[in-house]
């Protein structure tokens, strides 16, 4: 009786998904994970990519964003495989670059070059924002944008490929 009872409250419950809410949380992680191991990495980058609940959330309030979700759909894409993987791919690539120049273990984040987020749907409450990050290694400054950043369903999520600006 007590189980069935759980199951009731369980499914009336709607589970937080993992994210990011404070979007200079998540920037300031950034370099953190950069220096962690791989695992982690995957890990933080799965967490500010869409998922699959994500997908499903835009398709049902018709909300599309760079090919997301249609594109995607049309394509019979994996969420995980073709854009939270590819994205940890190039985060990958980021960190040996850095690890490459010497310039990784001292890899700190300063801030972001602009501040604000602009509304984007106030009835579902999506902010955007696209914005280099500011990191510090030695004497050397880095831009590094991790794409356009879209704050729904409570959580910031980047919907484009992460790059480095010089």
């Amino acid at each position: 009786m007590i189980g069935f009872l759980f199951l009731i409250f369980l499914t009336g419950c709607e589970f937080k998904k993992e994210g990011y809410q404070d979007l200079d949380k998540l920037f300031a992680d950034f370099s953190t994970y950069l220096k962690a191991s791989d695992d982690s990495l995957r890990s933080y980058c799965y967490k500010i990519t869409p998922d699959e609940s994500t997908l499903k959330y835009m398709e049902k309030h018709d909300i599309h964003i760079g090919g997301i979700p249609k594109k995607l759909r049309a394509m019979k894409a994996d969420v995980r495989n073709d854009l939270q993987e590819k994205y940890f791919q190039k985060l990958l690539n980021f960190k040996h670059e850095l690890k490459s120049y010497n310039q990784l273990e001292q890899l700190e984040y300063i801030g972001r070059e602009e501040t604000g987020e602009r509304l984007m749907n106030k009835e579902l409450n999506i902010y955007a924002v696209e914005t280099n990050l500011v990191l510090k290694s030695g004497n050397d400054t880095l831009f590094f944008t991790l794409g356009e950043m879209y704050k729904m369903q409570d959580r910031w999520l980047s919907f484009t490929k992460p790059r480095i600006n010089h």
